[in-house]
């Protein structure tokens, strides 16, 4: 498909959505938010066991721009056991705020990601973050199971090259659980929280990536270890 502002391959919106993708190769597609698959206001959904491969996010000079598998904007969808690799989220390098390679989840509510695998995803531009996933915003989101392996961050003063996560208040909540996290490479941090309260880490295995494991930045969170 050619640019498009959402969902280059699928797009689900609006109160009342709630379909089932499954099984599909979403491949090659352009867009400025979710060039994969986007899921938009009030929309929900089960996304599962999909190939989302080799689509790219332009900003095309927007100032913002992000998602290059996924893109959730105030919806609430499953997103399980799909393979997302090679993507990537390009900005102008002077002006742009992108985020997520992968997924980019922003004012969800009751979001669960498992089972997925993100691999060899790309964000570049001026700042942002989330090489694999970017967080912004959100209650009782968990991102539990995935393999996230090999995603690359370069955005200037922006971070988390597996995992950026923003703006959660004391609230809100957002757990990171049983996670395997390898071979990232970003700025400084393979995940990164910013501004963020009420966030809890368990049991993930954070190995081998480039520089920190875990950055935080005006952030409170409970790590907990079995």
């Amino acid at each position: 498909h050619g640019a498009y502002p959402y969902g280059g391959g699928i797009v689900a919106t609006g109160t009342g959505t709630d379909p089932t993708i499954h099984g599909n190769q979403v491949l090659s597609n352009t867009a400025v938010f979710g060039c994969g698959i986007a899921v938009t206001d009030g929309a929900e959904g089960h996304i599962y066991q999909n190939t989302i491969r080799a689509n790219e996010v332009y900003s095309g000079g927007l100032f913002s721009a992000g998602g290059g598998g996924i893109y959730v904007n105030a919806a609430s969808p499953y997103i399980q056991s799909n393979l997302i690799v090679s993507n990537s989220v390009e900005g102008d390098q002077t002006t742009s705020v992108i985020y997520g390679g992968w997924i980019y989840l922003d004012h969800v509510v009751d979001v669960w990601v498992y089972d997925n695998t993100l691999l060899d995803n790309n964000l570049f531009g001026n700042t942002g973050g989330g090489g694999g996933i970017a967080v912004m915003e959100g209650n009782h989101v968990t991102i539990q199971r995935n393999v996230i392996r090999e995603n690359h961050s370069e955005t200037g003063n922006g971070d988390g090259s597996a995992i950026q996560i923003r703006s959660f208040t004391s609230d809100q909540m957002l757990k990171v659980q049983e996670n395997l996290i390898t071979l990232n490479a970003g700025e400084s941090a393979s995940i990164y929280g910013l501004w963020s309260e009420n966030i809890s880490f368990w049991n993930n295995l954070i190995v081998k990536n480039y520089g920190h494991g875990i950055l935080l930045s005006g952030s409170t969170v409970d790590l907990f270890a079995k």
